[in-house]
């Protein structure tokens, strides 16, 4: 199994990302080259830069000849043109519907996106359409979170994991007044992810960084196990008292097959609410959820929800169970299982690209249309699915 794990000693930020990963894509090069072509007025570079002894990737990006820069928590502004920094969820969404890209990685860059709009829909208490992003508006960060989408494409691995992300301490500036580092919005897009405080002043993790890593990674761990067969090290503007860098690494690691299934069996619950129930639980990364219908004691008619998710995470998926059903009791055990490795691949077909699920392993290979492509498929051209395939298949 292909791992990649960042490790976020020193944070996370959109341009040290991209820098970590480009020194891991096969084609980072190509893909600078392809990032340079989507809009006029800017212009991305490469160079090495090296930070308290430590060298790595530093990704500039200019716009009309200005690289833009984050404002530190020292309360001075380093931005130095504000004018193009407002856009709305529709300037954002037409500049990317607009790249020449694969539609997954449009996919992945505009759900990135929605989450960071949903964040600051928060903090001020308006829409997710009335939302006016400033540093997180501007084409660099297209750059950066379309990039990075690119960058994880062509690595293509099969499991993405984080370290716990340092967010440092003290105050950052921002266009709204001074406020305390992690900012609001990314605190509320460093949810769920697990985060530390140190005594380095600044801002280390930032609302594009946040966004990316908790799009994609699914555990926030210490290395496993793993033999590295690549490394890649991405450096940031700023400088502190240690080296202001985001390391990355692509590894070969055995998978871990260890399971558990989580059961609960109820008669007093409509099977809207467990219908319900199990979306909430696929929602949250269960591996499977399903329903069974039972007879139980006294001959009542009633229903078995099995849950199955991986080693470790049965507490939070008992929680989840008693909140959404109306169970009392659940009982679990734990099994191991052979698997087939997966991986998403996208194909140009007569309807445009069509992302497939492959499967292989034990001396078998299978691909599979991905079906939510072929009901959009079905929609805009009102054909069957069955039409769809046959003619894929020609």
């Amino acid at each position: 199994m292909k791992i990649l794990y960042f490790d976020c000693k020193m944070g996370a930020s959109g341009d040290m990302i991209l820098g970590a990963l480009y020194e891991l894509a096969p084609n980072g090069d190509k893909i600078i080259e392809k990032l340079n072509s989507f809009f006029e007025d800017v212009n991305v570079t490469v160079s090495d830069r090296e930070k308290l002894g430590t060298w790595g990737k530093h990704i500039k990006v200019e716009i009309g000849g200005v690289e833009e820069e984050s404002i530190d928590s020292d309360g001075h502004d380093h931005d130095h043109d504000h004018s193009h920094s407002h856009a709305t969820r529709m300037h954002i969404y037409d500049n990317i519907e607009s790249l020449p890209i694969d539609d997954g990685v449009k996919v992945h860059a505009l759900d990135i996106f929605n989450s960071v709009l949903r964040a600051e829909s928060v903090v001020h208490k308006t829409s997710v359409s009335k939302v006016h992003l400033h540093e997180l508006g501007n084409l660099d960060a297209i750059i950066d979170i379309v990039g990075a989408c690119m960058m994880i494409e062509d690595i293509g691995p099969d499991k993405i994991i984080c370290s716990h992300l340092n967010v440092g301490s003290g105050f950052v500036r921002c266009a709204h007044g001074i406020v305390p580092v992690p900012a609001p919005a990314t605190t509320i897009l460093l949810e769920g992810m697990k985060v530390y405080s140190s005594d380095i002043r600044g801002e280390l993790t930032t609302p594009t960084g946040a966004a990316i890593l908790g799009h994609f990674c699914e555990e926030y761990i210490p290395m496993p196990p793993m033999n590295i067969k690549k490394s890649g090290i991405g450096v940031g503007n700023k400088d502190f008292e240690l080296p202001n860098v985001l390391r990355a690494f692509v590894g070969e690691a055995e998978e871990d097959n260890s399971v558990s299934e989580l059961i609960a069996t109820l008669d007093d619950i409509t099977s809207e609410q467990l219908s319900f129930a199990t979306e909430i639980l696929m929602q949250n990364g269960a591996l499977d959820a399903y329903i069974t219908p039972i007879t139980m004691k006294k001959g009542r008619s009633a229903f078995m929800l099995t849950c199955l998710v991986k080693k470790g995470r049965e507490k939070e998926f008992a929680s989840l169970i008693f909140k959404y059903t109306t169970t009392i009791g659940i009982r679990y055990r734990e099994y191991s299982r052979f698997t087939l490795s997966r991986k998403i691949i996208t194909k140009d077909t007569k309807f445009g690209p069509l992302r497939y699920k492959l499967s292989e392993g034990y001396g078998v290979k299978r691909e599979k249309a991905e079906f939510d492509d072929l009901k959009k498929i079905s929609v805009e051209t009102g054909l069957s699915i069955d039409e769809i395939k046959s003619q894929i298949e020609e």
